[in-house]
């Protein structure tokens, strides 16, 4: 620490990424229904609708692993800058930072989980 937390945030960020990546590999099949079929004697294209809800189980695990991570990486920046002003503004050494290193991880990793099993449980998958 300080620098640590830059791991934690390039890992975060690696895997929303891998999620915008599965995504786009997936051509929309993942978050995408296909269209409905248009009224009968109407001649009109339709479009695909965005997948909502725990229906899908892709569609879900890539929400949550999008959401998780992104909210972690959020936190790792609080932390990051944290260990920052403690490491260069008040002078504390690096034994003292890594002494609440659990706290750190435990706002990092457990608020994430938390929020993203209540959004699941709640069924707010949007």
């Amino acid at each position: 620490y300080p620098e640590r937390p830059i791991i934690f945030l390039s890992v975060c960020y690696l895997m929303v990424a891998l999620v915008y990546v599965v995504g786009w590999l997936s051509n929309n099949n993942i978050s995408c229904r296909e269209p409905f079929p248009p009224p009968l004697g109407v001649n009109v294209q339709m479009v695909s609708t965005i997948t909502q809800g725990t229906k899908h189980e892709w569609c879900t695990l890539l929400f949550m692993v999008l959401y998780f991570f992104g909210m972690a990486s959020s936190i790792w920046w609080v932390i990051l800058t944290l260990t920052w002003f403690l490491a260069a503004g008040l002078k504390w050494g690096h034994e003292a930072i890594e002494a609440n290193s659990q706290y750190f991880h435990l706002a990092a990793w457990a608020a994430p989980a938390i929020k993203t099993v209540t959004i699941l449980a709640m069924g707010k998958v949007e």
